[in-house]
């Protein structure tokens, strides 16, 4: 007996010595940097046609907005003048400092004198006239107004300038390669080459502005008033009248960039993003979008892997506890056509051998899905959900005794 208890003793210390077999942390969210490519898992490959359909716009793209994943491209690299759409990554940077608190809706903000000579879509704006940030952003939003969104500019950054440097530093870090700004409108008398930017990029800028939930509140308004009534505003995207489901976002006419719309809308919980660029006519644009809209929702929606799946806790050698709650790290939503998640199954895979101490978002295993013909449609990473500190030698001494006593 005594020989069995020293052996266990020595058995114990080398285990405690042991380092823990774990992956390291888990990246807690999906990198928004870009859409995801072709490959062979979430979906297949991206389209270049669509079954019985026209896209007569020059550049398009149509994606979920939670995954990134793009089902369908027309000529997306290619580079266009953004029109107004450059606003989505004006007011992009309105609601990034709003959430940061640099800015605050109540502001009284001063209009600038060069505010009322911008032309194109306007609120009126008169030199030195004051608003709310909360006003000037129902002109930038809802009537696309050009001198609301150069003063809101001006009160971010202190000048339209600073605010453009800021708007290309933000196109880089989103991985937006194909984009350059040079206003904080899109608006230029006689076009401007070197303000440019992709259906690709646009798809980008629009999917992140989309994170920031308060716009909605936004983009979704069919008629408003400022000025106490005097002044209507009504809303550039029509689709958000006519489309079911249109929460936004942006449009954008010139007569060098054509025609433009950068449009979402959402039903049972999934989001698309239809971007079209150069189009010839109001009537084309909106059109292009809703059939492109259309698509996505008749034959795509997406598959949680945390419903797939329930997660029991997973044990854990020589923890306090014994065992640690897990949970699904990374990516866990996949897109996928309607026939193929009708009929996903899923597959959990632990790691051998894991071993405290774990802290949180350390990689435990895997879930795999898979479709009826058992091919590898989406992954998502088991992570612990919490730290799982490692046990003193007493703890596991006492609770091999207790074993050895036959009580748990």
């Amino acid at each position: 007996m005594k020989i069995r208890k020293i052996l266990l003793f020595v058995l114990c210390f080398l285990l405690l010595a042991t380092p823990a077999f774990a992956m390291p942390r888990d990246a807690d969210e999906t990198d928004i940097a870009e859409p995801q490519q072709e490959n062979a898992e979430n979906g297949g490959g991206i389209l270049k046609e669509l079954p019985g359909i026209v896209i007569n716009g020059q550049g398009a793209i149509l994606l979920e907005a939670e995954t990134g994943k793009v089902i369908y491209e027309k000529d997306a690299d290619v580079l266009r003048e953004p029109a107004s759409i450059t606003k989505v990554m004006s007011l992009l940077l309105v609601f990034e400092a709003l959430e940061a608190g640099d800015i605050a809706l109540t502001d009284i903000v001063t209009a600038p004198p060069e505010a009322k000579k911008i032309g194109g879509s306007t609120i009126f704006l008169e030199e030195n006239e004051q608003m709310t940030v909360e006003e000037l952003l129902r002109g930038a939003v809802v009537n696309s107004a050009n001198d609301a969104t150069y003063t809101l500019a001006c009160h971010v950054a202190g000048s339209e300038e600073a605010f453009v440097l800021r708007m290309n530093d933000r196109a880089k870090e989103l991985g937006m390669t194909n984009t350059r700004f040079t206003n904080s409108t899109g608006a230029f008398k006689d076009g401007n080459v070197a303000h440019c930017s992709t259906a690709r990029d646009v798809a980008i800028m629009s999917r992140e502005l989309l994170l920031h939930k308060q716009v909605f509140g936004y983009t979704s308004i069919w008629m408003d008033y400022l000025r106490n009534g005097e002044t209507l505003l009504a809303n550039t995207n029509k689709l958000i009248r006519t489309y079911d489901g249109a929460n936004g976002l942006k449009t954008g006419p010139t007569e060098t960039a054509g025609y433009c719309v950068s449009a979402s809308a959402k039903r049972g919980g999934v989001t698309y993003i239809a971007v079209v660029l150069g189009a010839k006519s109001d009537k084309d644009r909106f059109a292009d979008a809703a059939k492109l809209l259309d698509f996505a929702f008749a034959n795509y929606t997406v598959v949680n892997a945390e419903s797939a799946i329930a997660l029991p806790p997973v044990a854990v050698s020589l923890s306090k506890s014994g065992y640690a709650a897990v949970r699904l790290g990374g990516q866990t939503k996949f897109l996928l056509p309607k026939a193929e998640a009708k009929n996903v199954t899923a597959e959990l895979k632990l790691n051998a051998g894991i071993t405290a101490p774990l802290r949180a978002g350390d990689v435990l295993g895997t879930v795999t899905l898979r479709n009826d013909s058992g091919a590898v449609v989406g992954t998502a990473n088991v992570t612990a959900a919490q730290d799982c500190p490692k046990a003193t030698l007493t703890e596991v001494l006492s609770r091999l005794f207790l074993s050895l006593l036959g009580k748990k």
